[in-house]
């Protein structure tokens, strides 16, 4: 149906080398399901990961669609749901996701936003309330964001997109 393959020694930790799925298998989330087991592993090994770049169009898709699902997930109902403040760091180490990786996916859902002048990438609320339920206030070295959760919540309406995971982890055999 499908695999993957991934370098056992990687300089750059990347978890995932080269994905492939039989095109009569296409559509059925396996690449999702692939893409979950990379980080399963990567996890159990206890490293942040992701995949090898540059990622093909399809690639990039997928990837997306994987982390705009976990990322969601883990904002809204998840061991981040609680959290007023964050970091990418303490983002990254929940989801298992590389930085940047995570900035790309909270930009691609449009629901992050800076305070400040006008970022060609993102929109902008002038002074957003900390202490709102809506927000998450992201702040790193060098800059202050908010993750805005409503449009993180219409993102998974609109999207069909349901809380539970495609693998089940006590099914997996890690040792």
């Amino acid at each position: 149906m499908g695999f993957y393959s991934r370098e056992l020694v990687s300089w750059e930790q990347n978890n995932l080398s080269c994905i492939f799925v039989i095109p009569c298998y296409q559509k059925q989330r396996l690449g999702s399901k692939l893409i979950e087991f990379s980080y399963h592993l990567s996890n159990h090994e206890q490293i942040i990961s992701g995949p090898e770049r540059p990622l093909s169009p399809f690639g990039k898709l997928t990837y997306l669609s994987y982390w705009c699902r976990t990322l969601s997930r883990e904002l809204l109902y998840g061991k981040l749901s609680t959290f007023d403040h964050v970091t990418l760091e303490l983002i990254s180490f929940k989801t298992g996701f590389r930085s940047e990786d995570i900035l790309l996916t909270l930009d691609y859902m449009e629901a992050l936003y800076e305070v400040g002048e006008r970022f060609i990438y993102t929109d902008y609320y002038s002074n957003p309330c900390h202490k709102d339920q809506r927000f998450v206030f992201l702040e790193d070295a060098g800059y202050r964001m908010f993750i805005d959760k409503a449009k993180i919540r219409n993102w998974v309406v609109n999207r069909h997109i349901s809380a539970e995971s495609n693998l089940d982890p006590q099914y997996l055999l890690l040792d």
